[in-house]
């Protein structure tokens, strides 16, 4: 085999292959590389900014409906005591009721 050298180490095979010839730049990544590497991470970076802006949508809207609701349960609370509060004060009232009979 000219194209690798073995080396034995017990029972285990270390093989070295040889520089492929093809590789013209072992050293680093080529430019079409890069700018596919490149093309990817924008296409994914501009997926994650879109979603992050719809969430973001979301949350405002949310807020809002959350902020209406408790301002309703607000509204409605203060509504029950109004009418525990006046009906506890017709109920304790000392004014004599009128009374108004009809007769024939």
């Amino acid at each position: 085999m000219a194209d690798r050298r073995e080396n034995l180490v017990g029972s285990i095979v270390i093989a070295r292959a040889r520089p492929d010839s093809s590789v013209s730049n072992s050293r680093g990544q080529s430019i079409v590389q890069v700018l596919v590497a490149l093309g990817i991470s924008t296409i994914l970076l501009m997926a994650v900014a879109t979603m992050q802006t719809n969430q973001s949508r979301e949350n405002r809207a949310l807020s809002e409906k959350m902020a209406a609701n408790d301002l309703q349960q607000q509204d409605a609370s203060q509504f029950q005591r109004r009418i525990a509060v006046f009906k506890a004060l017709d109920s304790t009232s000392t004014k004599p009721r009128l009374s108004i009979r009809h007769t024939l």
